[in-house]
């Protein structure tokens, strides 16, 4: 509050707490009729009842003071809570992009390992094949170099013994294997 807004409600509330005095005081003179009491005199009323109203303004400021303080607080405890779950974001924001950055990391390292292995089977695949090849070419030479020298055939022209002469060899017939 500000000290014109302050100085305002202590005027009022001590010109209200007044207005009770007074016609209170006037409601109990009315009552009594025509007994004669002793005269009060006016210092000393004015004097009790100003400070009955200081007292009363002091009251009323330390309450509006702490419940100010209690606000206050309130509004404070909030800010500190928010501030505390925006941290507490930003630092879950940071881990999870620090998790994506492994996990890409990882997936990069388990497709570069995937294409390795790929490619070394493949060599050694090829490696295989060559040398299947070469026992293969190797094998055909021991063979070619074992491989007796080729009999002299007979003449094909030699007549059977059923006289058709069709010119069919009637004896073994050999194949060269290459």
């Amino acid at each position: 509050m500000t000290p014109t807004a302050l100085g305002r409600r202590r005027f009022l509330g001590a010109v209200g707490l007044l207005l009770v005095l007074l016609s209170g005081g006037v409601l109990a003179g009315c009552g009594q009729g025509k007994a004669v009491e002793p005269p009060r005199t006016p210092v000393k009323t004015s004097a009790g009842s100003e400070e009955t109203l200081e007292r009363t303004e002091e009251a009323s400021q330390k309450r509006e003071e702490q419940s100010e303080i209690a606000r206050d607080r309130e509004l404070l405890a909030g800010i500190e809570a928010k501030k505390r779950e925006e941290g507490a974001e930003a630092n879950a924001k940071k881990f999870e992009k620090s998790a994506e950055a492994k996990a890409k990391k990882r997936e990069q390292e388990v497709r570069k390992l995937e294409q390795e292995t790929k490619a070394k089977a493949k060599a050694q695949e090829e490696a295989i094949r060559k040398q299947a090849k070469k026992q293969e070419e190797e094998l055909a030479r021991a063979l070619a170099k074992k491989k007796p020298p080729p009999k002299k055939q007979t003449p094909a022209h030699t007549k059977t013994s059923s006289g058709s002469g069709s010119g069919t060899p009637s004896g073994p017939v050999t194949t060269v294997v290459r």
